[in-house]
């Protein structure tokens, strides 16, 4: 996914949550998921763009935890 769509979804799912239209639990369930995808395709990971992803997830999602 080219970061653009990325960014559009991480602000959909903000939306859904302050739409009440998806529960905080749900949200953070999201954000788990998308944290577990990078792990498992991370593979050989050598510039580092899958450990940057998940670290920009986990930032997004500390507040809401």
């Amino acid at each position: 996914m080219g970061l653009s769509s990325a960014a559009i979804l991480a602000s959909l799912i903000k939306t859904l949550n302050e739409k009440k239209l998806i529960s905080d639990d749900e949200e953070n369930a999201v954000y788990d998921a998308a944290i577990a995808l990078l792990g498992d395709n991370a593979g050989d990971d050598e510039e580092g763009i899958f450990e940057l992803a998940q670290e920009i997830i986990e930032e997004r999602w500390k507040p809401a935890n």
